[in-house]
């Protein structure tokens, strides 16, 4: 092989870790990891820019589909929590996928006031009648719960409910006027 060849080779197969090496799955973090599916390293390597195909043809490969090429643009939320003393809520700062932003903050203002001992989430959701800009979030309570939403106490109340309805109606850009709670559907009465 000639050394004009040799250099070639070593350019593109340069050129090809370092574009498969961006998007290496071993290098993402696991938050920001695909969760539909397994995943795979790459499928090229040292070994394959030798094989009969041209170097054209690996200079172009196409990432693999389940490796993220873009990060979503981030944006800065505020959510509140009940103070020490379960008398005021403290503002703090969530930083979420700009197009999800709602979703994300109230998952994680859930995640953050879920009272433990023995009361569990299966899930929720939060939808916004455009009309009236009233917030409702409903809850689902896992089945396997050893609590209910009535027996939790005033404090955990405030902590579950007031931080949600908190953040919600404090934050302007979602202009959400009231917000009201359900469980399965049903108004939640405590």
């Amino acid at each position: 092989m000639s050394q004009a060849n040799r250099l070639f080779y070593f350019l593109i197969l340069s050129l090809t870790l370092l574009a498969t090496g961006c998007n290496n799955p071993a290098e993402i973090s696991n938050g920001d990891r695909p969760t539909s599916g397994p995943t795979s390293g790459p499928t090229s390597g040292p070994a394959s820019a030798t094989s009969s195909s041209t170097p054209a043809d690996k200079a172009t490969a196409a990432p693999s589909a389940n490796v993220p090429t873009a990060i979503a643009p981030q944006t800065a939320v505020t959510a509140y929590r009940v103070d020490s003393t379960c008398s005021d809520f403290v503002p703090y700062v969530v930083q979420v996928e700009a197009n999800k932003a709602m979703e994300q903050v109230v998952s994680k203002v859930l995640s953050d006031e879920q009272t433990g001992s023995g009361f569990d989430l299966a899930g929720y959701r939060v939808s916004v009648e455009e009309s009236t800009r009233e917030a409702t979030v409903d809850l689902r309570i896992s089945p396997q719960s050893q609590r209910q939403l009535v027996s939790l106490s005033s404090c955990e109340q405030l902590a579950l409910f007031g931080s949600l309805r908190e953040t919600l109606l404090g934050n302007p850009d979602w202009n959400i006027r009231s917000v009201r709670f359900t469980e399965r559907g049903k108004a939640v009465v405590l």
